[in-house]
């Protein structure tokens, strides 16, 4: 039988049957208690905060130790909430989760004496951040520390014999305090710390905002230094990092290295000289670079190069090459596109494209060419991918404008990163063609979160009409999320200066409600010429959103929240 979940008290008990697998081997289930009454609606922050009482734990884990030393290989520092050391290390051999409140967890524990459970209590937020140590979708972004809420006695476990495994747990209400003890990083094999965080792999340097990939020499550009790991999601650095960033020495379809007259910068105005060889901070994800350049090339792009410094402590990951940055001069035909760059396989993707200009001035758009990476993307000329797809490399005539709606879809392998290059025709002719790049994440039809696409900085102490911007609703792997039915997304703005439009006037005001689509676009108005650092935007969605679950394709209602801070620099 499985662990039965027993109240009594303050006590909850979980009972369970040991069953001999092979040896020395024995098979514990524990039911995980369910705390929290949580509902089915999910609320998700950029960090998850700790949970203010045990009421609000909604997602668990066990940790199992013993006195032999593979029943002891992981060392965990049981910590307070400054990661300050405040009873003795735990000692572990094996460590199962997470499972939300309800679930079980079930998993073999090698027999012998002295074994001791620790429960451990973890609020997630949202509820489906609660994964499995394993689930390489996992993100401590979304979790918080690792409580211990329970430890049972010292128990002999023998192969076929029942017992009780006992776990004293606070009482309904119980507060959480600074001094409320939680594991802090452990080191060792078994180290859940290490297994529930997404860890970068490798560094990229992207231009991901309009124009894409694009230099415009004679002004400031904005790039990033990202940090990813193997499924192309950012994730925090360990540690500090002295890192190389240069031109790659390349010469391939004309595109060579040599661009003398090109400068790095940490400001958005181009000023504070950046070298080559610089340090990046722990916990940094992304690192904004700007440079520039006050001649007209020789060549039509580069490539960028990072590779690690020289000066202690150099970076840990491999050296990286960028893709072909190409260069322009400002005033050059593009086409900004408005949507997602992370889909899933064989979902429609409605989208936007703008005419402008590399220096964002709107032009009148006659036609557009697409070129597609691979044969397993499409194009197609309207919304919801009904009509046939563009040919590669065939322009599509419409009527003058300076925006035009199209979709797309990919068929690829998850975890393919591609993308798609529209050229604009425009009265002056033909324009540049940026590449506008697009990861294939798959995942599940779960909603998960609401993230928020902000530019790399607004200008403070500026008044103006600032964007679009847009916020996506996406899965637990960043794969936005189509809706089914009307969904409503409300903003709250921190700063009465600051406000949110429907148009580039700011002069509509916003309207929340869209329907059959996986994002909402919105623009920024500022009143003042007051500085607004810090301004917090604060997002909420209700509405239906298409979830697939074990019985079928059914319809449920969801709740998102989220909350930035507008990056005025």
């Amino acid at each position: 039988m499985k662990f039965t979940l027993i109240l009594v008290c303050s006590w909850i008990a979980f009972f369970g049957c040991q069953k001999k697998e092979s040896g020395e081997t024995t098979t514990v289930t524990f039911t995980m208690p369910d705390l929290s009454g949580h509902s089915t609606q999910n609320y998700y922050q950029r960090a998850a905060s700790a949970p203010a009482t045990i009421d609000e734990v909604n997602c668990f884990a066990v940790m199992v130790s013993g006195p032999e030393p593979f029943m002891s290989r992981t060392s965990c520092p049981v910590v307070d909430s400054t990661s300050a050391n405040i009873s003795a290390q735990k000692r572990i051999g094996l460590v199962r989760g997470l499972v939300p409140s309800g679930g079980t967890i079930s998993f073999p524990v090698p027999a012998g004496p002295q074994r001791q459970f620790t429960l451990l209590g973890v609020k997630a937020n949202p509820l489906s951040a609660c994964l499995d140590f394993m689930n390489p979708n996992i993100s401590q972004d979304y979790t918080s520390q690792l409580f211990i809420v329970g430890t049972s006695s010292f128990i002999d476990l023998q192969p076929g014999v029942t017992v009780n495994v006992p776990i004293k747990l606070p009482t309904s209400g119980t507060a959480f305090t600074t001094g409320s003890p939680r594991i802090g990083e452990c080191s060792g094999p078994d180290s859940p710390s290490n297994l529930g965080r997404i860890l970068p792999t490798k560094t990229q340097v992207a231009k991901d905002q309009f124009p894409y990939n694009v230099l415009k020499y004679g002004s400031c550009n904005a790039a990033t230094l990202n940090f990813v790991d193997d499924f192309g999601r950012n994730g925090p650095t360990m540690a500090g990092q002295n890192m190389i960033v240069e031109r790659a020495e390349v010469s391939t379809a004309g595109v060579v290295g040599v661009f003398s007259s090109f400068a790095m910068y940490t400001d958005p105005n181009c000023a504070n000289s950046l070298t080559t060889e610089f340090n990046v901070p722990a916990n940094t994800r992304n690192f904004p670079i700007f440079f520039s350049s006050s001649a007209s090339p020789s060549v039509s792009g580069f490539r960028f190069k990072v590779r690690p410094g020289t000066t202690a402590p150099a970076s840990i990951y491999p050296e990286s090459i960028s893709e072909t940055f190409l260069i322009a001069p400002v005033g050059t035909a593009a086409i900004e596109v408005l949507g997602t760059r992370r889909v899933i396989p064989d979902m429609c993707y409605n989208m936007v494209g703008n005419f402008k200009t590399t220096d964002l001035s709107p032009l009148t758009g006659s036609a557009y060419t697409p070129t597609y990476a691979t044969p397993e993307s499409a194009i197609f000329p309207e919304k919801f991918c009904t009509n046939a797809a563009i040919a590669n490399g065939t322009a599509y005539s419409i009527t003058p404008s300076a925006q035009f709606d199209f979709s797309m879809r990919f068929t690829q392998d998850t975890f393919t990163s591609t993308f798609i290059s529209l050229t604009p025709t425009t009265a002056s002719g033909s324009g540049i063609a940026s590449q506008y790049a697009v990861q294939v994440v798959g995942g599940s039809h779960n909603p998960t979160f609401l993230r928020p696409e902000l530019p790399p900085y607004i200008p403070a102490a500026t008044s103006g009409c600032f964007g679009p911007f847009q916020v996506l609703v996406e899965n637990e792997k960043g794969g936005a999320i189509v809706t089914n039915g009307t969904i409503a997304l409300t903003f709250t703005v921190g700063h009465s200066d600051v406000g949110i439009y429907n148009n580039n006037l700011c002069n509509q005001n916003y309207a929340s409600l869209f329907a059959s689509d996986y994002r909402r676009s919105f623009y920024v108005g500022v009143s003042s010429t007051a500085v607004v650092t810090n301004t917090t935007l604060t997002l909420r969605s209700q509405g239906q959103i298409d979830h697939p679950s074990a019985l079928g394709s059914t319809v449920n209602a969801v709740s998102l929240t989220t909350f930035v801070n507008l990056p005025f620099k």
